[in-house]
């Protein structure tokens, strides 16, 4: 048979039938299909576990309402902490991921194509095993049928004594099966980042989308698979009688917490991250100006990975542990603050003096960034163990993790959906109807979460179903609702624009936001191949380069071999076959363990089921992969709205875009000034605490108090300890150096007075706060410090590691004219000749 009488059946066959149609969907291995069964999937269940924190909040909205049952209120608390971070976030982040990382790498699809519709499948049926427990299940209390023991579970909650039924059974098995899909997906996107990357697309070189979702995958394999493990454990402790959790019988309750957090905390950076990517391409296209510090942003994105594993702990500051593990994850939870300042410091760079277009995925990100940063904060008060052990069982707590989920993740996803709806849907959204879903989200948000960190101050426990009244909580508890009223709202108008829009918008073009990344380079919705052509990109901007073929961002940037040639189009492209095996082999799996908490008849019908997608997937791809042809249409070239500028800019020369060089450091700046200035303040601590006959051996012992909290007297901090040397030494150098890398990224922005402000403003507004926070929460340790002394080493500190920062070495990046012009950079008159094109 000829390739085009295949072509031409399979058309045919497509539009014959709406079962077809379902078909096509059910079997589908393309990575866009894939993504949008992903993110519809995210969204049914967004609804359904905003229903599930409704019922929540309209039970709290007075004092002992009746509205729900206790049994009730457990269930609804569990089903929708489970539901939003594994049934609606984590898919999302996948669905974006897995439409948008092909087509900006310049690749036609997923690395493994099946296991990517595996993955799928896998993620949703274990969420119908969940759900499922509402019609199978009985739980902790005689009545209950959903998980009630929260989406946290603990034990001893989840043993048989105290959860009989299989409710529990239904939690662990649905998470089980969902977890092996993200590990799928996760291994999917960084097989796909690393090795399908088109000609010229060098690591330094791919958009930050990529970037922060590679790293995002290295983190679900790392923190999913001991989650799994943890819920085999379970398994066997509920069902062949192990005592892995079982505190009776030498188990222990606090193992399942490690294993819980290890996987808990991390998952916070598995879902933000793919925000920041989000926000790094929506800031500089709407603020008309290329990311500031690229290279910066990068490393800021691992450093959050490596960190993001080393501070689940903080978590458990209250069950007892050791005062060293506590002082360790406190240091490890201020420290990765430091690259997540580091990203905010950019984002604000790329904005300053930007010709900022007040689009609604712009103001999404916007919101984003201020709540992000009081998120943060909130994170920071709770990093330090004193405050933690007094707020961790309120609902501070609560308002601080739905500031991060709600106000840093969600409202970056949101103003993903109207960044790319154009693309994947091939309309324009209603731009009213967008804002109008922004400002109902945004006050229904502060009304909700602001207000919530008040009652948690105010002392009402998480995690209870009602409360008396008089105790001055009614009023917050009033207002916190009806802010969910306004988010509730908001999400409907979201929904009623998505599907008004797709079936009634504007026809999109292939580039309607005129951004530089390469799915803006195809046609709005992209075709079944993406390329007709592999691309060959020499930039981070390879739109920018097709659009300004005479003044490409490759002339910029740091010099790379190249000896690629474009590539031509094909009129035929092989893709891979559609195939229902991996549906089926999902399905297969998902029968053997729903099968413990119904019949043997039901795991064996999965087992057969497996058996049979496992024969089908190796004939798909065995002795040669299957494929199907698919013939390519002519794509027109990207073109920019901006207009021509006729004529020379006064500074630069340029024709067409307004560049000056700037100069940023590089990260060894950053440690050497870290370091210098470590060695300036220990000297001038020596001197200043000689004089004050309190000895050199003082602010050292001070430094490692956390972990010697027994030496509190004066004698005992002046003495001499070899191992509060050792300690102290090791958090001085630590803390310097993160500091320094800070100033490293941050003193670019300000050019006019980096040393005063690195040397003395900052220092003294960090003493100022660090004076406060002590003030309350440990007023003994605070009265120890000699708060003159420590402020003048600070500013030594930082005045040194402004100075040597301001004179290493540094690296030419190009920037656009607003931003330099108003921060007062001089230009350089060679460069400025030769209108930057030798640099």
């Amino acid at each position: 048979m000829s390739v085009e009488s295949t072509i031409l059946d399979r058309i045919e066959s497509e539009q014959a039938l709406p079962l077809n149609w379902i078909c096509d969907w059910l079997t589908t291995v393309d990575h866009k299909r894939l993504g949008i069964l992903y993110i519809l999937f995210a969204l049914v269940f967004l609804i359904i576990g905003g229903i599930d924190a409704a019922v929540m909040r309209i039970q709290l909205i007075r004092p002992l309402s009746d509205f729900v049952s206790p049994q009730l209120f457990n269930r609804m608390f569990t089903m929708h902490g489970t539901t939003m971070i594994f049934f609606v976030a984590m898919p999302l982040v996948f669905g974006f991921a897995n439409y948008l990382t092909p087509l900006m790498i310049g690749a036609r699809d997923m690395a493994f194509p099946r296991l990517n519709a595996f993955s799928l499948w896998m993620t949703v049926f274990g969420a119908l095993i969940l759900y499922s427990s509402f019609f199978g299940g009985r739980g902790f209390l005689d009545g209950a049928n959903a998980p009630d023991v929260g989406w946290f579970a603990y034990a001893p909650l989840t043993a048989r004594v105290f959860s009989p039924g299989h409710s529990t059974d239904f939690w662990t098995l649905g998470l089980l099966v969902s977890g092996f899909g993200s590990v799928g997906t996760a291994i999917n996107i960084a097989a796909t980042v690393l090795c399908m990357r088109c000609p010229g697309m060098t690591l330094g070189k791919m958009p930050l989308f990529a970037w922060l979702n590679l790293i995002m995958a290295g983190l679900v394999v790392l923190a999913v698979s001991p989650l799994t493990a943890a819920q085999f454990m379970l398994l066997i402790d509920r069902y062949l009688g192990g005592h892995f959790f079982d505190t009776m019988a030498g188990g222990s309750a606090v193992l399942w917490m490690h294993f819980f957090w290890i996987f808990g905390h991390p998952e916070v950076y598995v879902l933000v991250l793919p925000a920041f990517a989000i926000a790094s391409e929506i800031i500089p296209v709407f603020s008309r100006k290329a990311i500031f510090g690229y290279p910066v942003m990068v490393g800021a994105t691992v450093a959050i990975g490596f960190l993001g594993m080393s501070v689940w702990a903080h978590h458990m500051f209250a069950i007892g542990m050791n005062s060293n593990v506590n002082s360790f994850f406190v240091l490890t939870t201020m420290a990765i603050s430091v690259p997540t300042g580091i990203k905010i410091f950019n984002w604000l760079a790329t904005m300053w003096g930007g010709q900022i277009h007040f689009k609604t995925p712009m103001l999404f990100c916007i919101g984003f960034l201020f709540q992000f940063l009081v998120a943060g904060l909130t994170g920071i008060t709770l990093g330090a163990a004193p405050v933690n052990w007094q707020l961790t069982g309120s609902y501070f707590v609560v308002a601080h993790f739905h500031y991060v989920i709600v106000g840093g993740i969600l409202f970056c996803i949101f103003g993903g959906f109207y960044y790319w709806f154009p693309k994947m849907s091939g309309r324009m959204y209603n731009e009213r109807l967008g804002q109008l879903h922004f400002w109902f989200f945004l006050i229904g948000f502060h009304l909700t979460f602001d207000f919530m960190h008040v009652v948690g101050l105010l002392g009402m426990p998480r995690r209870i179903y009602t409360y008396e009244a008089g105790r001055g909580w009614d009023v917050w508890n009033l207002i916190v609702t009806i802010g969910v009223v306004f988010q509730g709202a908001a999400v409907l108008v979201f929904i009623g624009n998505l599907l008004w829009s797709y079936f009634r918008g504007e026809e999109a073009a292939s580039d309607p936001w005129d951004a530089w990344t390469l799915e803006w380079s195809v046609n709005s919705p992209p075709p079944e191949y993406n390329f007709a052509a592999i691309p060959v990109v020499r930039s981070r901007r390879p739109v920018w380069d097709l659009k300004h073929p005479d003044d490409p961002d490759w002339k910029y940037e740091p010099a790379e071999p190249f000896n690629h040639t474009q590539n031509k189009s094909e009129d035929v492209v092989a893709l891979p076959a559609k195939t229902p095996w991996p549906v089926a082999l999902a399905l297969g799996f998902a029968l053997v363990f729903a099968g413990l908490v119904t019949t043997v008849f039901v795991s064996s019908l999965g087992t057969v089921l497996a058996l049979c997608g496992c024969v089908g997937w190796f004939r798909d791809v065995l002795p040669q992969e299957k494929h199907e042809p698919v013939i390519t249409v002519a794509t027109p070239p990207v073109t920019t709205n901006r207009p021509q500028i006729a004529q020379f800019h006064r500074m630069t020369g340029h024709p067409h875009r307004a560049h000056l060089p700037l100069e940023i450091h590089p990260v060894s700046a950053g440690i050497r000034g870290g370091l210098a200035g470590a060695a300036a303040m220990a000297l001038l601590t020596m001197i200043w605490t000689s004089l004050r006959h309190t000895g050199v051996w003082y602010p050292v012992n001070l430094l490692a108090a956390g972990f010697f909290p027994d030496r509190v007297t004066t004698s005992q901090l002046v003495a001499f300890h070899w191992d509060a040397l050792m300690v102290g030494g090791v958090v001085f150098v630590f803390a310097t150096v993160l500091i320094g890398l800070l100033y490293g990224a941050v003193l670019p922005m300000f050019p006019r007075h980096p040393i005063f402000l690195g040397g003395v403003a900052v220092p003294i507004l960090g003493a100022g706060l660090a004076y406060g926070v002590l003030g309350t929460v440990n007023p003994v340790f605070n009265e120890r410090i000699d708060w003159p002394g420590f402020v003048v080493c600070l500013v030594a500190f930082g005045t040194v590691a402004g100075v040597v920062v301001s004179r290493c070495e540094r690296i030419r990046t190009w920037q656009h004219l607003s931003f330099l012009d108003r921060a007062g950079i001089e230009a350089d008159r060679a460069v400025d000749q030769a209108g930057g094109r030798d640099a």
